[in-house]
């Protein structure tokens, strides 16, 4: 079936997407349709928490915990992942690119109750795979033994810069710490369709506010409980396109030896339009054990800005097992997903995700070591989201 309905599927992309105020005939980039390519970008080895976390992971967590961060420290992070072999439907996967870039990296410094950060990281990063389409004529129903490849990738990377400050003693024995963000957002996305090749890049700005309200206990223990919102963000330009060869060469899609394409016929520039959705998100942080801590919270995330999708919520938790001043390992979950209101291809059991989680570190001096994993291949997950992830953080903390 995988190499029947691929024609279909990219008429339905480029013309029945979630896009509704277009032009003519709109490219809608698929960051809906494949919401996987979020992956879980506040992986770390705590677990998935949005107040306490790593230097690396600053662009995609509450921004008021830049408090947490007690010292100057210089952090990156690579995720590898394993392929999605049905991430929609009909058997068409889909997979993390440019593994050799960063995931993410980030810098900060607290200065006199101010923490100050900048940071960078891959907001989506995927490419669909529609697996390869042999060629049939009419003369040759069964095939030519030559084949097409269907293109889709889409990245997003964000840059920003970020502070908070903190206040003292409001009650008793407590601290709010108050924090903003701002991003700057690039999106790249490629496509090849038979014989038509197109590429778009665009900019837009977008920001995130939250706040970390912490009561301490005895000794070093506290409780943590933190809010935040990010903005949604709304990338729109013109794709154009160009006709291939088979060689990869530029041809004339006016000449009478040019090829049919299916989709962007004799039209060179379409309408190009790709949403990425609010999301505002609690957290909790109960610190209150000698060597054990609890995390955990929720994420609402604004699918529903496409006409057809449903709200999502998420959840996360994890505990933290202390071994000493410098080492710990955690387990925990992480459930997401995107569902349609209509589910006309009876696909929405299959977008749920449940992964498993666990991460180990450990500090040799002002360098730590952060390894985290995500296993999303057992019952609980549906097929979208059977994967597993694997990152890597390394810190310099001063």
């Amino acid at each position: 079936m995988k190499k029947i309905i691929p024609f279909f599927l990219v008429f339905l992309f480029t013309q029945f997407s979630f896009a509704q105020d277009r032009l003519p005939a709109p490219v809608a980039v698929s960051t809906g349709f494949m919401p996987q390519g979020y992956s879980i970008n506040s992986l770390n080895s705590q677990g998935t928490s949005n107040i306490l976390n790593s230097p690396e992971n600053i662009s995609f967590i509450n921004p008021a915990a830049l408090s947490n961060f007690e010292n100057v420290a210089v952090s990156a992070s690579y995720q590898f992942e394993t392929k999605v072999k049905e991430a929609w439907f009909a058997e068409i996967g889909g997979e993390r690119t440019n593994n050799f870039v960063p995931k993410s990296a980030g810098a900060v410094i607290p200065i006199y109750g101010f923490t100050l950060g900048l940071s960078s990281g891959q907001l989506y990063n995927w490419e669909i795979d529609f697996g390869k389409i042999e060629k049939k004529t009419f003369e040759n129903p069964d095939g030519t033994g030559e084949f097409y490849e269907l293109e889709m990738k889409t990245r997003i990377y964000t840059y920003s810069a970020l502070g908070s400050f903190s206040l003292n003693d409001i009650f008793t024995s407590d601290k709010l710490s108050i924090g903003a963000r701002f991003n700057y957002n690039s999106i790249n996305y490629f496509e090849k369709i038979i014989t038509s090749e197109g590429e778009v890049n665009d900019n837009q700005n977008n920001f995130n506010i939250g706040a970390v309200y912490q009561y301490n206990l005895s000794g070093n223990k506290y409780l943590q409980f933190g809010l935040s919102y990010s903005s949604p963000i709304d990338f729109s330009s013109l794709i154009k396109y160009k006709q291939i060869d088979n060689g990869g060469g530029t041809i004339d899609p006016l000449s009478d030896n040019s090829g049919n394409d299916l989709i962007i016929g004799l039209q060179n520039e379409f309408a190009f339009e790709s949403k990425v959705p609010a999301k505002a998100s609690f957290d909790f942080n109960l610190n209150m054990w000698e060597r054990f801590q609890l995390i955990g919270g929720l994420n609402f995330v604004n699918w529903s800005i496409w006409e057809n999708a449903k709200d999502q919520v998420e959840t996360f938790a994890s505990g933290i097992y202390k071994l000493n001043n410098d080492a710990y390992f955690s387990f925990g979950f992480f459930t997401t997903g995107r569902k349609f209101k209509e589910d006309i291809l009876d696909f929405n059991d299959e977008l749920s995700g449940a992964y498993l989680t666990a991460g180990a570190s450990y500090k040799f001096k002002f360098i730590k070591f952060d390894l985290s994993v995500a296993n999303g291949n057992f019952l609980l997950s549906g097929k979208a989201y059977q994967n597993t992830i694997g990152k890597f953080g390394l810190s310099f903390v001063f």
